[in-house]
């Protein structure tokens, strides 16, 4: 059998691939160390609900923005690698400002715009490290490696999650900033060894890119005539909803549910946890029976998140925090599946020669959906009132936030799902929905536990013959 040289492009390929796995395992160290706690570093320093709104929202908005210059951008460096590799780099380097920056002034607006310009760098690129994967991953592996991929990050963010909580939680009651400062550093080194792994990646030669065919106005005027501009319209309105409420909920879990560092821990990594157990089991799916099949399903699961937290508020407190790690498990897997599916619906979508402008495009508009429903779930959550006591039937300030996310994504799901065409032409018929939601979450773990041990079995036997 021939054996691939090291020049040969599919070896090329190959390596790159794993590389990208390891880019992707160190950034999500960066973001379960950095990202996650953001916005608990912003109830630290005291955010109200306007700047716990806007700490999601301005950096949304100024990362919508950027995108728009990501091919002429690409244009510049005349290579997307090196345009992602110093805007990666530029992006890790921010930690170090906002830690420092922010030991200064014990500022909440400053951090803010510190955020604004971590969250531009690493948006800037976005689209050219699509396009450029895009070009790496065959069509027909894209949701088995992409749901490995994701399946490997999520493993580790949900790892990062724990540590940073761990080590937040130890520090935190002597040196609280001390404890912040520590979990963004290590977030800076993990981004540094992620860049180290983008730049051995291969780039391979890509489809010349048409700039100028389609101008943003004219995609925006045609936004409902095209199967992709529909799920454009689709996924930024989704984006609205979530983020009515999406920016409020490490300041529900701290202040209103009287969480600890830990459990805030526990709450953020079992999400993770859920989201890689069944990542893998997503992708196969995808891959089998379509990716808006998987988007229906996820959809409506995402749909109903934000009624579970606002139910949460009226149980017994013993039972508050187990069934939030529950919500949280249901979290990580509807969301697993809707992300997988949604990137996936974008490359079977676009062709390869416009995947940088299109994906910008649909990464603005998300974006600047984003901006508009952060801003809207902080301004309806400063409306809360003085009395001490809760009531289902007269919500107000952030228990109004969440049902208005709630019943807003419920009926984006049901306009819009329909009108969404699959792409794939060979699709076999789906199952039930309760079949994603019952059977296929326990087939994943049990999946995962049975290759799991398979893997360590092989490796020793492997060890033993050695």
């Amino acid at each position: 059998m021939h054996k691939a040289a090291p020049t040969e492009p599919r070896y090329l390929t190959e390596k790159s691939l794993k590389f990208s796995i390891r880019d992707g395992l160190f950034w999500s160290i960066m973001a379960g160390f950095g990202d996650s706690y953001l916005p608990a570093f912003a109830v630290f320093l005291n955010a109200t609900t306007q700047q716990m709104g806007m700490l999601t929202a301005l950096p949304q908005f100024m990362a919508a923005l950027i995108q728009l210059f990501s091919v002429r951008v690409s244009h510049l460096f005349k290579s997307s690698k090196r345009a992602v590799l110093i805007s990666v780099f530029l992006q890790a380097s921010m930690w170090l400002v906002i830690t420092v920056i922010t030991y200064l002034t014990r500022n909440v607006w400053i951090l803010i715009f510190l955020v604004m310009l971590y969250q531009s760098f690493g948006a800037l690129p976005g689209p050219i490290w699509f396009a450029w994967m895009g070009n790496l991953v065959p069509e027909e592996k894209r949701g088995r490696y992409f749901g490995k991929r994701n399946r490997i990050s999520g493993f580790f963010s949900f790892l990062s999650v724990i540590i940073a909580g761990i080590i937040l939680d130890h520090l935190s009651k002597t040196h609280p900033l001390s404890a912040f400062g520590t979990i963004f550093i290590i977030a800076f080194a993990s981004r540094m060894i992620s860049l180290y792994y983008l730049f051995r990646q291969h780039e391979p030669p890509a489809p010349r890119t048409q700039e100028n065919n389609l101008r943003l106005i004219d995609f925006i005027r045609n936004i409902r005539r095209s199967n992709f501009g529909l799920f454009t319209l689709f996924l930024s309105l989704v984006n609205f909803t979530v983020f009515i409420a999406s920016p409020l909920m490490s300041l529900y879990w701290l202040r209103y549910l009287h969480f600890t560092y830990l459990q805030y821990m526990a709450v953020v990594s079992s999400a993770s946890i859920a989201s890689f157990v069944t990542m893998t089991f997503w992708g196969r799916h995808s891959d089998h029976y379509g990716n808006k099949t998987i988007m229906e399903v996820a959809g409506y699961l995402i749909a109903m998140l934000p009624l579970f937290w606002f139910l949460i508020r009226f149980i017994p407190a013993f039972l508050i925090f187990p069934l939030s790690v529950f919500v949280q498990i249901l979290a990580g897997f509807a969301w697993a599946g809707f992300n997988l599916s949604s990137s996936n619906f974008i490359y079977d979508t676009i062709p390869s020669q416009k995947r940088i402008q299109m994906y910008s495009y649909f990464n603005f508009l998300k974006g600047i959906a984003v901006f508009i429903g952060g801003t809207l779930g902080g301004y309806l959550a400063s409306f809360e009132s003085a009395s001490a006591t809760v009531s289902p039937f007269n919500p107000n300030g952030i228990m109004l936030v969440l049902l208005v996310s709630a019943v807003s994504r419920l009926i984006i799901m049901i306009l819009f799902l329909p009108k969404i065409l699959e792409v794939r032409d060979t699709i076999p018929p789906r199952p039930h929905f309760l079949y994603f939601v019952t059977v296929m979450p326990f087939k994943g773990l049990v999946y995962e536990l049975v290759t799991g041990v398979n893997r360590t079995l092989v490796r020793r036997n492997r060890k033993s013959v050695s």
